[in-house]
């Protein structure tokens, strides 16, 4: 099965995936809708298993583009979902090759109907198309936005249709709020994309409802977008399954459980998951992960590790990335269970200036930097001896 990732809006219920190819599903997988794009020899390329087709999210987020070779140029597919009341993914295909083509859409399973603009022309279809293909021609460096609804009945198309470029603007400009990572190399935007991901988590496994939730107040701090019930449910099963395997998807799940807890105000329940926190483990991040949860997870512990038991101390970067050596990097409001905590690094020829702020009264450490600096300080700067680890 291709891996697939989320495509929504945040705050609307409906939801497709999309894979590394580009074909769009129903989450629950009762349907499917595949593309398929004809060259000027009247040739079909399948990007399900063409060789040339290269997969990427737009700038980290839930903007899925993949690109398929032809002619001399590219055919750029590009799926995403945008705010419409009736709920609509945008399948959106840009000819970037120096010929015309046509696109084909073509739908498997029940549910998924294609809407657009206007209705797809009566153009001469290559032989080879899917037998009940939607097909548009697309001339050269034009555009064709089709939609698939969210929901599976169909819909009329919207008066005002953003484009991909848009959407992704959106987005970054929603990751400038919250938790999130700025640092050179790979780590920051897969941080990126599976923090998105985590936001558009429609998942009923507690460990998710309360990092998915935890995530989506944390934009705001305004409203906690599930009932006290289903937390108090999700804290239990998380902390029963903690005691017996206990792991670091439990362990940061109940960090969120202990915050949301008492920001709905059920204070003696917050105090009873902060019990349980202090007999497990923080276990080391893997930060391999391929899962979006796990590498949130393992991101948050990497670059923010709470000290077991009672001692209030927070440990900043495990180990130093050697990418990182000289460069600036910032980590903004990463949970722990003592709370947030923000800092930035900046160098001073080979020492690094740390900054940092912190939401409760820790005791803070940075051994990878400085192996004999600490500060109780809630916020404030130092100029440390030198990276001791990398």
């Amino acid at each position: 099965m291709p891996n697939r990732r989320v495509v929504g809006v945040l705050g609307r219920p409906g939801r497709v995936e999309v894979d590394e190819r580009g074909a769009v599903w129903s989450t629950d997988g009762s349907w499917r809708l595949d593309w398929m794009v004809a060259d000027v020899t009247g040739s079909w390329r399948d990007p399900s298993v063409d060789t040339s087709v290269r997969h990427q999210a737009v700038d980290a987020t839930p903007v899925f583009e993949t690109a398929m070779r032809v002619a001399g140029g590219d055919v750029r597919q590009r799926v995403y979902a945008i705010v419409d009341p009736e709920g609509l993914a945008i399948i959106e295909v840009e000819n970037d090759s120096p010929q015309p083509v046509a696109v084909a859409f073509s739908t498997e399973g029940r549910g998924a109907s294609v809407v657009s603009s206007r209705p797809a022309p009566a153009v001469a279809v290559p032989e080879g198309a899917p037998r009940h293909a939607v097909v548009f021609p697309i001339p050269h460096q034009a555009v064709v936005r089709v939609g698939v609804p969210l929901f599976g009945s169909p819909v009329p198309w919207p008066e005002r249709v953003p484009s991909a470029a848009q959407v992704a603007a959106g987005w970054r400009q929603l990751a400038e709020h919250g938790e999130r990572l700025e640092a050179p190399g790979g780590l920051a935007p897969r941080y990126s994309l599976a923090h998105a991901q985590l936001l558009l988590s429609e998942s009923v496994e507690p460990e998710a409802v309360l990092l998915a939730t935890g995530a989506r107040w944390r934009l705001s701090r305004q409203t906690v977008d599930a009932p006290v019930d289903v937390i108090a449910r999700a804290s239990q099963r998380v902390a029963d399954r903690a005691r017996s395997a206990p792991g670091s998807l439990a362990h940061s799940a109940l960090v969120e459980a202990q915050i949301l807890l008492a920001v709905v105000g059920e204070h003696r329940a917050s105090v009873d998951v902060g019990r349980v926190l202090e007999r497990l483990p923080d276990l080391a991040p893997n930060l391999a992960a391929d899962d979006d949860l796990e590498l949130v997870v393992a991101a948050r512990s990497f670059l923010a590790s709470a000290a077991g038991g009672r001692e209030r101390s927070v440990e900043l970067v495990r180990e130093w990335p050697s990418e990182w050596l000289g460069a600036n990097a910032a980590a903004h409001q990463i949970p722990t269970r003592w709370g947030e905590v923000s800092f930035a690094v900046r160098w001073h020829g080979d020492r690094p200036a740390l900054l940092w702020e912190c939401e409760a009264p820790v005791i803070l450490r940075a051994p990878s930097l400085d192996a004999t600096w600490h500060s109780s300080d809630q916020r404030g700067e130092a100029l440390l001896s030198g990276v001791s680890a990398t």
